[in-house]
This record gives C-alpha cells, sequence and structure tokens, in this order.
C-alpha cells in the first residue's frame, strides 16, 4: 500500500529521497517470511541479526510513509497558488490565485467577478482557451477546477459574454452594457461576428462618439480615424463613410452612444450565436451531425444545457421580484414558459385570407398578439379556435420574436403560396380564457404581457362583456407593476417621422418647448405664407364610429390669432381647456380669450365672450368668433378644466368624469372636430382622448387597451401622455411642462 501511495506522488524529488529506503524495505520483508518458513536450516545468530535489522529498517519505513501519506494530503487539499492568464477583451493579464484543486470552478468566477467589480454576473463566464484544439468550452462553475484546467502552466481563460440579451435595455447597469459593447467590438474587429460594411460603419460612428465624444471640425482632422480599428480589411472609403455618421451623433454622451452601438449590434444575423464546427464524413445533408471528437460533441451539448437553464430561469415570487423576471420578455434570447402553449392549424379561404388580425412586433417592443379574429373565417372556425388576445410564438415553426409587424404580416401572407397552403401557429392562449380556472395562471402570464394589444380601436363587431376582461387584465397589471413597465418601453417617436417644420428659424419662436414639436406629416396647416401652428390634427376610433380632435399646446401671446384662425378654418365649434393660465408660479397658457362681456381682437378675428358659468372644477364659456374680413360669425364652447394639478391626477375622479361626459354630450354626433389643448399638448390632452375613447368602447361593451390607444396617438404626435420614468427636460424647456407624469 506504501509504495502504490508513493509511486501516485507527482513531486519526483519525493521519490528520488526514500527510493533506497522503500527497496530496502520491500526486501527485508520478502526475507522475513523466507525467515519465518526456513528457520530450521538457518543458524540463530543470523536469523537474530535479520529481525534485528529488520525492525529498524520496517520503523524507518513507517516513518517515510507516514511523512509521505501527510505531504500528499497537503498537496491535494491545501491552497495552492494558481496562474493563469486572464484575457480580457484582447487585453492580456496574469493574476495568481490563492485556491485549492477540490474548489469548484465557480470560486475562480467569484473571484474574478470581484476583481473586476461586476454587479450583473449572470450573463458572463470564463472560456478556456486551447490552441492545440478548435474547441472552445467554458470553464464549468460547478465541476473541482483539477479536472478542467491543465496541470501545465499556462491556462489561458477569457472573460466574456456567455448570454445575451436582445435589447440593451434589460440591463440595469451601465458597467455590463459597457462590458457587453467591449465584448461585441472585440468580435466584429476579429471577425468572430459577421457585420455587413453600412451595419459596421454605423456602429464604428457610435465607437467613435463614445471614445472621442463630439465631431469637432479643428480637432478632428482628416485621417483622424486612422488609428481605430473596426473591422478586418476595411474597403478604402470606410473611415470617411465613419466620419460622416460621427458627426451625426453630437450631443450624444458615452452612455448612450454605447446604449446605440449595442441596439444596433442585436439586429446582425449572429449576434448571440455561438458557433460550434461540425463535419460530415460524406458532406452531404444529415438529419443529425457529426462532430470532431468526443469532447467537441460534449461542448455542444453542455451549451445547450446551459443556454437553456438559462433561459428557462424560474422567476421569483412577485414579493421578490428581479430585474430578470420583470424586464425579460417572449423570444429566443429571453426566457419564456412553453407550458400551456396550443397548436393552431388553418387553411386560407377562397381570397388568400384566414380572417385575423395581429398587432405587435420588434419594432413595436410588444409581442405579437392576435388583435382581431372575424367572424365565419378560417381562424373562427378552426379546432382548437384562434381567439384574440392570444399570443403567437411561431408561425410555421419559425420564431417571431425579432420580426416587425409588417414581415409577421408578410410571413403569414405567404403560407398561401406554399404547397399545402395551410398557416401552423403556436400561440399562448390569452389569459383571461382562464381566469375562472387558474387565478395562479393569470398572475403568472400578466408578468410577461401586460394585456394583448386590442383591436379595440378597429373591431367592427362587439363581444358580451369583452371590456370587463380587459379591465380584470387592467386590473392585474397594475398590481405586478407590468402596466408601467410596458408604459415606459413604448417609443416616444415614433420611428421615421420628422418635424423639420417645427425647427425652422421662423418657426422656433411658435414652439412654447423647444422639444415638443409636431410631426410634419399631421400637423395642421393653415392657409397663407405662415402656414404653421403647433397643433396637429388626430383621428381615433372609439368603435362608433372615427372621433377627430385637434390636440394643440397652449396658445402663445404671439400664437392667438394663429390659434382662432386654426378654429375657424377647421369648423370647431368645441374648445376643451385642460390647464389654468399661472400653474406653481409658472404661465402655462396665455389668456387668449376676453373677460365676460368684453371684446377682444386677434389677428384677423374678434372674439366676444357672451357668458360664463360653472363650479370649482370647471368653466363654460359662450364665445362669438366673428371673421373680421368676411364680416362672418359663429358661436362656440369653451370648457375650461381647473382642478388638475400639473404633477398630479385631478382632484376629484368624480368631477373630471362628469366632465369627460359633458364634453361628449356637447359633442353629440358631429362630425366637426373637437380642439383640446393643455400647456403642452401631450399630457392632459392625451389623457381626456383617451378617457373618452375608452367611455365610447365600454358603452359598445368593447374591450378597452390603454396601452394601444396610447400607441396610437403617438403615433400621431410624439410623447403623448409623457413616459413618467424618462421624463427629462430638453434644452430651453419648462421642466414642470409634464402635465400628467403620474396620470395613465
Amino acid at each position: 500500500m506504501f509504495y502504490s501511495i508513493f509511486l501516485c506522488l507527482p513531486p519526483t524529488q519525493f521519490y528520488s529521497l526514500f527510493h533506497y529506503t522503500s527497496l530496502l524495505s520491500i526486501l527485508l520483508v520478502y526475507s522475513f517470511f523466507l525467515f519465518v518458513s526456513h528457520s530450521i536450516f538457518l543458524p540463530l545468530f543470523l536469523s537474530q541479526y535479520l529481525i534485528s535489522y529488520f525492525t529498524l529498517s520496517f520503523s524507518l519505513c513507517l516513518y517515510a510513509s507516514h511523512t509521505l501519506s501527510l505531504l500528499s494530503y497537503f498537496i491535494l487539499f491545501s491552497p495552492f497558488l494558481c496562474p493563469f492568464t486572464l484575457l480580457f477583451y484582447s487585453v492580456s493579464c496574469s493574476l495568481y490565485i490563492l485556491i485549492t484543486k477540490q474548489e469548484q470552478g465557480q470560486a475562480l468566477l467569484d473571484i474574478v467577478f470581484e476583481h473586476l467589480q461586476l454587479t450583473e454576473r449572470d450573463y458572463f463566464g470564463l472560456q478556456l482557451t486551447d490552441e492545440t484544439s478548435e474547441n472552445q468550452r467554458w470553464l464549468d462553475p460547478n465541476k473541482p477546477i483539477r479536472k478542467q484546467l491543465k496541470r501545465v502552466a499556462p491556462n489561458n481563460l477569457s472573460f466574456r459574454v456567455k448570454f445575451f440579451v436582445s435589447e440593451p435595455s434589460k440591463l440595469q447597469e451601465e458597467y455590463t452594457r459597457y462590458l457587453y459593447f467591449l465584448q461585441l467590438k472585440q468580435d466584429i474587429l476579429s471577425g468572430r461576428l459577421p457585420c455587413p460594411q453600412n451595419a459596421a460603419a454605423l456602429l464604428a460612428s457610435y465607437a467613435i462618439q463614445a471614445e472621442l465624444g463630439d465631431y469637432s471640425q479643428s480637432e478632428h482632422l482628416p485621417g483622424y480615424l486612422s488609428e481605430f480599428s473596426f473591422i478586418p480589411n476595411p474597403p478604402e472609403d470606410f473611415e470617411k463613410e465613419v466620419a460622416k455618421l460621427h458627426q451625426q451623433h453630437n450631443g450624444l454622451s458615452p452612455a448612450q452612444a454605447e446604449f446605440n452601438y449595442l441596439s444596433a449590434a442585436s439586429s446582425l444575423d449572429l449576434y448571440g450565436v455561438e458557433l460550434h464546427y461540425a463535419r460530415s464524413k460524406s458532406r452531404e445533408s444529415l438529419l443529425g451531425f457529426s462532430m470532431m471528437n468526443y469532447r467537441a460533441c460534449k461542448n455542444v451539448w453542455k451549451a445547450c444545457v446551459e443556454h437553456h437553464t438559462f433561459f428557462r430561469l424560474e422567476r421569483p415570487a412577485p414579493q421578490q421580484k428581479s430585474f430578470f423576471a420583470h424586464y425579460f420578455t417572449l423570444g429566443s434570447k429571453f426566457p419564456v414558459p412553453h407550458d400551456n402553449l396550443v397548436l393552431i392549424k388553418m387553411k386560407p379561404d377562397e381570397n388568400g385570407r384566414f380572417g385575423f388580425n395581429v398587432k405587435g412586433g420588434a419594432d413595436q417592443r410588444m409581442p405579437i398578439i392576435v388583435s382581431r379574429v372575424a367572424p365565419g373565417t378560417a381562424a373562427d372556425l378552426c379546432v382548437p379556435r384562434l381567439n384574440e388576445g392570444d399570443q403567437v410564438v411561431l408561425i410555421n415553426g419559425r420564431d417571431i420574436s425579432d420580426y416587425t409587424h409588417d414581415d409577421v404580416v408578410m410571413l403569414i401572407k405567404a403560407s398561401c403560396e406554399n404547397q399545402s397552403a395551410e398557416l401552423i401557429l403556436l400561440v399562448r392562449p390569452n389569459a383571461i380564457y382562464d381566469v375562472d380556472e387558474e387565478d395562479e395562471k393569470l398572475d403568472l402570464e400578466s408578468e410577461f404581457h401586460y394585456i394583448p394589444e386590442s383591436c379595440g380601436l378597429d373591431r367592427s363587431h362587439s363581444e358580451p362583456d369583452g371590456w370587463k376582461s380587459s379591465f380584470q387584465l387592467l386590473r392585474d397589471g397594475l398590481s405586478s407593476g407590468s402596466v408601467l413597465a410596458q408604459f415606459d418601453q413604448l417609443y416616444r417617436k415614433r420611428p421615421g417621422m420628422s418635424m423639420s417644420c417645427a425647427r425652422l428659424p421662423q418657426n422656433v419662436s411658435k414652439n412654447r418647448y423647444r422639444d415638443i414639436s409636431p410631426y410634419d406629416t399631421t400637423r395642421v396647416v393653415l392657409k397663407g405664407t405662415e402656414d404653421y401652428i403647433n397643433i396637429f390634427s388626430y383621428l381615433q376610433d372609439g368603435g362608433g364610429g372615427v372621433r377627430r380632435y385637434i390636440a394643440c399646446q397652449g396658445p402663445l401671446p404671439g400664437t392667438c390669432g394663429d390659434f382662432w384662425q386654426m378654429v375657424w378654418e377647421q369648423s370647431a365649434t368645441l374648445v376643451v381647456m385642460l390647464t389654468t393660465q399661472v400653474e406653481r408660479g409658472r404661465v402655462k397658457c396665455h389668456q387668449y380669450w376676453p373677460n365676460v362681456s368684453a371684446t377682444g381682437t386677434y389677428g384677423g378675428f374678434q372674439v366676444t365672450c357672451i357668458s360664463e358659468d360653472g363650479n370649482s372644477a370647471y368653466l363654460l364659456r359662450a364665445l362669438t368668433l366673428t371673421h373680421l374680413e368676411s364680416k362672418e360669425e359663429r358661436q362656440l364652447c369653451q370648457m375650461q378644466y381647473m382642478a388638475w394639478p400639473d404633477h398630479g391626477v385631478p382632484d376629484d375622479s368624480t368631477d373630471f368624469l362628469n366632465f369627460v361626459s359633458l364634453v361628449r354630450s356637447k359633442r353629440g354626433d358631429s362630425q366637426e372636430a373637437v380642439v383640446v389643448h393643455c400647456s403642452a399638448g401631450i399630457g392632459r390632452t392625451g389623457v381626456l382622448i383617451t378617457m373618452e375613447t375608452a367611455m365610447c368602447l365600454i358603452e359598445r361593451s368593447q374591450s378597452v387597451y390603454p396601452l394601444d390607444i396610447v400607441r396610437t396617438m403617438r403615433d400621431q404626435r410624439a410623447m403623448m401622455i409623457q413616459t413618467p420614468v424618462s421624463e427629462k427636460p430638453g434644452p430651453g424647456r419648462d421642466p414642470e411642462s409634464s402635465d400628467s407624469k403620474d396620470l395613465i
């Protein structure tokens, strides 16, 4: 036993030290047995000599055996210096860590994370780099280090992102986003992440903005990008293209530039994809795959298991919500519960239609939701039936989490051109169908998607008590906080919409706040040479027909004439004012009407206040508007709600609901536009439009989804109903201009 332990010891110096004693001990043991069995043939003096010598040598062997056993234990279980080279995004550094061989890989990970002062650690790992092999494997946190690192130094470990998210907003810490930024920049430079030239130029411009700041013609002379490397083998005009894009990023902070870099990089085809080399002998198409060796196959399997485990992490209880459970949404790069999924098959009718509509998409940062199912169509008659509010996960086997709305529609239409002409959907049934049977299921679902994007704004048929189901979902979404989270994720400005007219030098003074302007395509155009006014026309389908609104900012002293010109040209007879003239010492709106029984002239129009009546919450004014050139007169009503503080909600909900009902009664069945304004024309104005739309939908027993209404409004005017958590005053903007930050 002693000899076998001795031979297993790695240090050769111990073996040479006790080599002679060990061999002698073995010979003595053998001699002892010979002596016992043949003592009758040996002389007595020789036997005594051998016994004495054996006793002395055996004692020495026992001492040596005990000493070597202690040394073996010390070598295996005592702390030792673990030298390895850590590659931190192309920067090599040597670390010497005191750690035992029996420690798990997690101990080494924790030391590195502490060294980097990293908080969000779940996304990162250490990759073992072996120059002699094409197989790259990750340090397993659950296996002993001695089974993973080579016995002979050096051990090269690369600190890398192991799990990717599709949107940088999923990362809480700016430092985490910075590490992602370094990772992607290095991957693109090394060719590990393929990137088209146009996308590479945009990414490089963001990287330069983060590195050098704003472009300066005096500082950034021609060729200032020559010392930087962005992509392998760049074309000749690449630096010029990057410099041109860099000039467009003025004003972006380094953190914002890195955020934009991650957003653009996440759209690359191989973003977050880890390639494993495989080969087949015949190079033919195979249903399976073969690897170069067993270790390569094992690495692929472990990577699949780890990613599947990470993205299926069990979310904590509601009272212990973590960042992951609150913000991760559906997608191939995100955790998603795949229970209760339903497979639906249908074929189109003779016109090539399936009979349902969808809303959402990656461009809208919302999952794909069935918004309408027409009665008697394929979607309505198939078994199982497709229902409104169902969340579509796969279309014909394709993951659509990264598809835009238009891409999804085209993919559905393309099903008609297939040989089978069959559409196969994998959907998660809407939670409202399980509310009576599985209350716990509803709570689970509500954290992933607040409520389906309903077709309440374009639905042509009614469902009995449909609004009750939507209100149940709204109530659950408010209690879980998912409503506010998704409200904050809505885009504030519709992508691709311009506001160039509002920013012309001659029009800047007509804007109450510099960062609140109408879209060029939806603004109200005045007749004449100066056609600009900070007003937009808005159409809203309230379920019983289209209602038209004209939303605008509170008139300025120099725009009162333009305001009344707009009212005249749009044939409006009802003006709704949702602010007082002065709030908390700040002017919110100029008095664009005269006092009672008085007359005022505003540009080419004359206004007379006939009467004023109301209560502490709101006032009603009867006005006469006269066109001075034609002498034509029109009667109109102004309704002013005064009990709505600029940082909260109406003082009394009953008064506000009565006011909304009064607005609806004044409008009646008229198709004329209602002019609505507050101070900025986006906060309280948007809330009133949302409230009136919701009341119309409830009257017709249709579902009410406020997020859908807000998104529709923002498609026609930016920042309608401001997002509470991201409200920041812009240059020259009144910080009190957020009319209703906390009202949704």
